[in-house]
């Protein structure tokens, strides 16, 4: 039984079942464009993640320089 249904199963495959149109291909097609997204999602999110931090540190960095530049102008013989 186990070599007829092996037969059935090539005779069912080579009947056009699976030429680009099935239910298969379209389960992988999903399959990848859902990947895809995830991966163009992800590199959206770390772009706009660095673009947050970036502007930051510069915000934190002109902060420190102001209060330094205040701090200094006490100390400093006019």
């Amino acid at each position: 039984m186990a070599r007829m249904r092996n037969k059935e199963r090539r005779r069912y495959r080579q009947d056009g079942q699976y030429n680009g149109s099935g239910a298969v291909e379209t389960k992988r097609e999903s399959r990848q464009d859902y990947k895809l997204d995830k991966i163009e999602a992800k590199t959206e999110k770390a772009k706009a993640t660095a673009t947050k931090r970036k502007w930051t540190a510069l915000l934190l960095l002109f902060g420190l320089l102001a209060a330094g530049a205040v701090s200094l102008k006490g100390c400093l013989p006019v």
